[in-house]
C-alpha cells in the first residue's frame, strides 16, 4: 500500500487556502489602513497642541510646520500634514495615495464668527465612497450634524 496524498485532496486544501487568503487578506489590509490613519491622528492631535503653545507665546497661529515646536514632516509615507494657509486655525492630514478620506483638526482658538469649529476633530470622506465612510466609522467617527457639505461628509472625532 502506497502513502501519500491523492491530487483530489491536495486540490481541496489548496482551494481552503485561497479561500481564507481571499478572506483574510481583505481585513489585513483594513487594519494596517487603520493603523496608519491612528498615527495621523495623534500626529494632528500633537500638531493642535503645538499650535495652541505658539498661539499663547506669539498672539497668532504658526502658518507653517516648521515654526511649531514639534517634530512633523510635510510628508511621511502614509500621510500628507498641512496647515491652513490663511489663518492657521486648523492642520490636516491627507493620505498619500488619497483614497476619498482625510482628516481636519481645528484649535480652540478658531475664527470668532464661526465657533462651530473650535475645536473641532473630523474625518472628512467623499460622500459618494464607501471605503472613505468605512474607514471614518471605523475610526470612532459620528456623522457631524455641525457641518455638511455636498460631496464631502463629515464624521466628527472628539
Amino acid at each position: 500500500m502506497k502513502k501519500g496524498f491523492t491530487l483530489i485532496e491536495l486540490l481541496v486544501v489548496v482551494l481552503i487556502i485561497g479561500i481564507l487568503a481571499a478572506i483574510a487578506l481583505p481585513q489585513y489590509t483594513k487594519a494596517v489602513d487603520r493603523a496608519r490613519a491612528s498615527e495621523a491622528v495623534l500626529i494632528l492631535k500633537a500638531m493642535v497642541d503645538a499650535q495652541e503653545r505658539y498661539y499663547l507665546a506669539n498672539g497668532f497661529y504658526a502658518k507653517s510646520i516648521d515654526d511649531l515646536d514639534i517634530d512633523v514632516p510635510a510628508t511621511t509615507k502614509n500621510f500628507t500634514f498641512g496647515i491652513e494657509s490663511g489663518t492657521g486655525r486648523y492642520v490636516s492630514a491627507t493620505p498619500v495615495k488619497f483614497n476619498g478620506y482625510s482628516f481636519e483638526f481645528h484649535t480652540d482658538h478658531g475664527a470668532p464668527t464661526t465657533p462651530l469649529y473650535h475645536g473641532a476633530r473630523w474625518c472628512r470622506a467623499t460622500t459618494s465612497n464607501e471605503k472613505a465612510k468605512s474607514m471614518c466609522l471605523s475610526m470612532g467617527g459620528k456623522l457631524s450634524t455641525r457641518i455638511s457639505h455636498g460631496t464631502t461628509t463629515y464624521y466628527d472625532l472628539n
